[in-house]
């Protein structure tokens, strides 16, 4: 299990303008060195908005990141799409869904030259589809892009807040040779959802899981302090035949406390108490 760990980018680094997940503009590169110290070797990539200050988008440091990656022993297993989040294009009027489809077809060529082999693609929160309008635009896109998606040698996740056979029916609409879900233990676990459940739903469709303890309907918090059994989940994966990564997106330090520290207590929860 401690080969698929791997850590949300941004974790390693201090709080960005009091966002709980932002990208590390001045740390980035640091991370790399932090994370091969703990003995992570997956990291997933933050993009937020402005897409266009993330050296993901900018060709000119791909070399840099892939010299990162080699050195550090790093994999970016995948990249989660905050921006979507922020600015959905399923939620968008005319003239800023052209720009937002844009961003997705560059976004989806960085990660094939990276070899990221996943973007995630968060329904929930600002992103959560609460119209049946939405979800034709996001079907009707990604139906569009399905020929682009193909060659690119890259799978969209995505991340959902709606209940197991919701959801279920909802990735059917998708192939499942380009298409797949990221499941988040702590959302679910907010959201009040049983864990066998939803397993039981759709775990073939399962290609990534962040590892997140929140209270119900509440915040994140420290893992084990919350309503996710991280534990049964990670042993049901595991007993199913997963393996693909674990994302650490748990609760970040306290101010007065050290961000490796806390990630060091995480890993060793998991190996304790799961593994």
């Amino acid at each position: 299990m401690l080969n698929q760990l791997g850590f949300m980018q941004g974790r390693l680094s201090p709080m960005q303008n009091n966002k709980i997940q932002a990208f590390p503009h001045k740390t980035w590169t640091t991370e790399f060195i932090l994370a091969q110290s703990l003995g992570l070797t997956r990291m997933e990539w933050t993009l937020d908005d402005p897409i266009n200050e993330n050296p993901l988008l900018d060709p000119q440091q791909h070399s840099l990141i892939q010299s990162l990656c080699q050195k550090y022993n790093i994999k970016i297993s995948g990249l989660t799409g905050d921006c979507f989040m922020q600015k959905p294009f399923w939620k968008s009027s005319d003239g800023l869904y052209k720009k937002l489809c844009i961003d997705f077809i560059n976004i989806l060529r960085a990660c094939t030259r990276l070899e990221i082999p996943y973007i995630v693609v968060p329904l929930v929160d600002n992103g959560s589809i609460k119209h049946e309008r939405e979800l034709e635009l996001l079907l009707s896109t990604f139906s569009k892009y399905q020929s682009v998606i193909a060659t690119s040698n890259v799978h969209i996740l995505f991340e959902s807040d709606m209940p197991p056979l919701e959801l279920l029916n909802f990735i059917k609409k998708f192939p499942s040779k380009y298409f797949g879900i990221n499941y988040d233990i702590g959302n679910s676990s907010a959201l009040g959802y049983d864990t066998l459940e939803e397993l039981n739903a759709y775990y073939p469709y399962i290609k990534n899981v962040h590892i997140k303890d929140r209270v119900l309907n509440g915040t994140t918090v420290n893992l084990g302090t919350g309503n996710a059994n991280i534990p049964l989940t990670l042993r049901e994966l595991v007993s199913r035949g997963y393996t693909g990564s674990l994302i650490f997106q748990a609760a970040r330090a306290p101010l007065d406390k050290n961000d490796i520290e806390q990630m060091q207590q995480y890993i060793n929860y998991i190996l304790d108490y799961c593994y």
